[in-house]
C-alpha cells in the first residue's frame, strides 16, 4: 500500500475542479459526522446488551453498574 504524504494530497486536491473539490469536502464532512454516530450506535447496542445480561457496562458514553 502506498500512503501518500500530506502535502502529496494537498497538492492532488489543487488539480481537482472547484466543483469536485466541493464534493470531496462535503464526502469528508458527512464522513465525520457519521463516524461518531456509529460509535454512539455501538455503545448503545453494548449498554443494552449489558442491560439485558445483567453485567456492568463501561463505554465512552455510559457508565451503567448493574444492581
Amino acid at each position: 500500500m502506498n500512503i501518500m504524504s500530506f502535502q502529496e494530497i494537498i497538492d492532488s486536491l489543487e488539480v481537482l475542479s472547484v466543483e469536485e473539490q466541493n464534493y470531496l469536502f462535503e464526502l469528508i464532512q458527512k464522513r465525520r459526522t457519521e463516524k461518531p454516530r456509529s460509535e454512539i450506535a455501538n455503545n448503545a447496542q453494548a449498554t443494552i446488551k449489558s442491560l439485558e445480561n445483567g453485567t456492568r457496562c463501561c463505554t465512552k458514553y455510559t457508565f451503567v453498574r448493574i444492581v
